[in-house]
């Protein structure tokens, strides 16, 4: 990389890393996972409390599930699997260092230790791809479409990223959609109160409350259908 214009820094362990980024201030850190002393997570943790803007690449050949989501939740630039092409590498430095030059400086709070098990298994590329955008989305109200086959873990998916977000403390709520009928699935989601048609003997709380601020899972939401009731009821309302 010397070739190429690039000053090169090393460092054999977390705290000399650490000292090293306050010393030379480097555009970018291409960081470990397992060091010596501290692990790679801990060192972007403690670098993102003073350089929330310095983009960090974390390499491991160890990697997890937890890793990779905690990698992206405090802000990693990018989460590389040994071994890592050097081409890559070059690729990787070029977008960093275009980010200094065009970007603010984020706003990344450091995070703490992940919550839940680590229900999901699995090191290939696809996943630890899978495991990084799981990681964004932990820092994100947004909401998600999880798609693939049943039976492939989109529930595991919906967890993984609740259990190691902000929401984590609240309830996760996963409701079948293809096991309900569809005239009941108005009641089972918003609820009811007495009275409200004749078998509501009592007032009934609806999925999405109880979800609170928390996380609601729609499964199989792909077999609601798509006419009835509520498609008439907003044609006449067009009209």
């Amino acid at each position: 990389m010397a070739g190429e214009g690039h000053q090169a820094v090393t460092a054999s362990t977390g705290h000399d890393a650490l000292a090293a980024v306050e010393a030379q201030r480097p555009d970018a850190v291409f960081l470990d996972y397992r060091l010596p002393d501290i692990d790679g997570l801990e060192v972007l943790s403690r670098i993102r409390t003073v350089h929330p803007d310095l983009p960090v690449i974390l390499m491991t050949a160890h990697g997890t599930m937890q890793t990779a989501m905690e990698a992206m939740r405090l802000d990693a630039f990018d989460y590389l699997g040994k071994p890592v092409e050097l081409d890559r590498i070059r690729g990787l430095l070029a977008r960093a260092l275009e980010r200094r030059d065009l970007d603010s400086p984020a706003t990344a709070e450091p995070g703490g230790e992940p919550a839940g098990p680590h229900d999901i298994v699995g090191v290939s590329p696809g996943m630890q791809e899978i495991y990084k955008l799981m990681g964004l989305l932990t820092t994100n109200s947004l909401t998600v479409l999880i798609t693939g086959e049943s039976g492939v873990g989109k529930e595991l998916v919906a967890r993984g990223i609740h259990t190691n977000s902000d929401r984590r403390d609240a309830p996760f709520m996963a409701v079948n959609c293809a096991a309900i009928p569809a005239d009941l699935l108005e009641s089972e989601l918003f609820g009811h109160v007495k009275g409200a048609f004749t078998d509501a003997a009592r007032d009934r709380t609806g999925r999405m409350e109880a979800a609170g601020h928390g996380t609601l899972f729609l499964d199989e939401i792909s077999e609601l259908p798509c006419s009835g009731r509520g498609s008439s009821e907003i044609s006449s309302r067009k009209r």
